[in-house]
């Protein structure tokens, strides 16, 4: 009897190992993402507020995040991208202060260096008139550097109205156009659902998270702590990555801001 429970044991442990991070697509090489957390001091990884947890799906490191902004209280990060140069981008979920500047919901801002000692306003919502949304997703376009985001709450932007289910493209000209419809029957996850952390990469394939679990046509079921993938020429959706790399006790944490990667991948610089 003993030596089946140590079989039993050893079964879990190798299950335990293994669903260190489920990674579904194979084309992804690292990813990135914050989860809405204070602290965690898991066994082999300590998560503070607003980190960035970095997952090469063999060593889960959190020390994307500048100390500037992981000590931030009142606010928590709720969007993120770093590019080709290494320079890191963020968004929160609330108006916040950093290095005495006044950073609002609305704004996307550009660290110049690795403490965020200095940044820009990469998207200046003062500057657009848009201080009265929430950017709580965004990514830029490999392609271009265009800026692509969603809202928390439905909002009008130049008269038309956007969903928190829809992506938003801003182009170098300063146009906003809807570049995904969350409430499209054909290809929608439901005009109800929040996109809550999104990447377009190279390969045309955008990684998106949402902040409510839910059904997808009844084909599978997702969490809003899953990475889901969308590709546009087939209008297809399904499962790309579901990050369990903090153990069972809070692998249903909900991801506020995803950040991926992909074989050979090249980022275009943001315009400014």
């Amino acid at each position: 009897m003993k030596i089946y429970k140590i079989i039993f044991y050893l079964i879990l442990v190798q299950i335990s190992v293994n669903l260190k991070a489920q990674v579904i697509s194979d084309y992804l090489t690292e990813v990135n993402y914050s989860m809405a957390v204070d602290y965690i001091n898991a066994d082999d990884i300590s998560l503070f507020h607003n980190d960035v947890v970095v997952d090469t799906f063999a060593v889960v490191d959190s020390t994307e995040s500048p100390a500037v902004i992981r000590n931030l209280r009142g606010a928590r990060v709720d969007g993120y991208h770093k590019d080709s140069a290494g320079l890191r981008y963020f968004s929160f979920d609330a108006d916040t202060r950093i290095n005495g500047v006044s950073i609002l919901k609305s704004d996307v801002i550009r660290c110049n260096d690795v403490a965020c000692s200095a940044f820009i306003f990469f998207f200046d919502a003062s500057a657009e008139s848009l201080k009265h949304i929430n950017i709580n997703a965004f990514t830029l376009d490999p392609e271009n550097g265009e800026l692509i985001f969603s809202v928390a709450n439905a909002t009008l932007i130049d008269g038309v109205q956007y969903l928190p289910s829809d992506l938003i493209r801003f182009n170098s000209a300063g146009n906003y156009s809807l570049e995904y419809n969350g409430a499209s029957v054909v290809d929608g996850l439901g005009a109800y659902r929040n996109i809550d952390a999104v990447t377009l990469l190279a390969n045309s394939y955008y990684i998106i998270s949402l902040s409510n679990d839910g059904n997808y046509n009844g084909e599978f079921s997702y969490r809003d702590s899953y990475v889901l993938q969308y590709y546009p020429p087939t209008q297809s959706w399904s499962i790309a990555y579901t990050p369990l790399s903090l153990g069972s006790a809070f692998n249903q944490v909900n991801i506020t801001s995803l950040m991926g990667f992909e074989n050979d991948l090249i980022f275009k610089n943001s315009f400014d």
